[in-house]
């Protein structure tokens, strides 16, 4: 005759149960708190690297327009337009040969590129390349997009680094434009940032930190707050991180540590 478990050796079960559970969802909260430091690490890296490219060679990586004086020109001519900013480094017997920004200080479009070119985001892509090429980044980057039809197509590894917080987060180098308020942002920002987004493969950027982990990186390294400083997110109405925020008045403006949703557009100061 079969037995059934007793009580006791079905509580001895369900402790272990609970045990493993707890172990896995821990495990999970440790592995993510790990991601978050070792991001806010790498951002104040790379903001370190740009400063150091600028005190060197007095431009910007990406928008410096004599890049080609030190690494050589991507296409054997002048390193400007088209036939320059659709070259794939990574094919070149010289990996390291690049093309010029435009030298206007805000790492956008590349010099005379339309809406519909391919060509149109060389800057933010040769950012990287530039900053790799004077050794001041890991690794290597082929300074375009990853299309022949598309002007924004991150590959991460290929043309952009890898954000360590989670898998298919990636670093993205943006300008604002004098007008201000790009990408959604506070309407007062007009500068260079870094922008951490997870939405590998897409045109628009992602939010890969709730308000009560962005709070506690900006309470860290500036200071505490979404409107103010170098470390940044957007207004609680933006399309590009919604609901970050308490209010869209950057003045007041605070992380709405309540929301639990990975709402929050990541973006750190780089200008020099």
């Amino acid at each position: 005759m079969r037995q059934g478990f007793t009580l006791v050796e079905l509580s001895i079960v369900l402790v272990i149960i609970g045990l493993i559970t707890g172990g896995i969802l821990g495990g999970q909260h440790l592995i993510r708190s790990a991601g978050i430091r070792a991001t806010t690490s790498q951002t104040v890296q790379f903001q370190t690297a740009v400063n150091s490219f600028y005190d060197k060679y007095r431009e910007l990586p990406g928008d410096m327009p004599n890049a080609t004086k030190f690494w050589g020109a991507a296409d054997n001519n002048d390193g400007l337009g088209s036939d320059c900013y659709t070259v794939n480094s990574f094919t070149l017997a010289d990996p390291e040969k690049t093309c010029n920004g435009n030298g206007d200080g805000i790492i956008y479009v590349a010099e005379g590129a339309s809406t519909s070119a391919v060509w149109r985001w060389a800057e933010r892509f040769r950012f990287w390349q530039h900053l790799a090429n004077a050794g001041l980044v890991e690794g290597g980057y082929m300074g375009r997009t990853d299309s022949t039809t598309s002007n924004w197509a991150p590959n991460i590894g290929r043309n952009v680094p890898a954000a360590k917080i989670g898998e298919n987060t990636y670093f993205d180098a943006y300008g604002v434009p004098n007008t201000g308020g790009g990408v959604n942002l506070f309407p007062s920002l007009k500068y260079n940032f870094l922008v951490m987004t997870g939405n590998l493969g897409a045109t628009s950027f992602s939010s890969p930190l709730t308000p009560k982990e962005m709070w506690s990186i900006d309470d860290k390294i500036d200071d505490g707050y979404p409107g103010s400083g170098d470390l940044r997110s957007a207004p609680r109405s933006s399309t590009h991180g919604p609901n970050c925020t308490t209010t869209d008045d950057e003045r007041t403006a605070e992380y709405d540590v309540s929301n639990t949703s990975a709402t929050c557009l990541y973006t750190m100061r780089i200008d020099h």
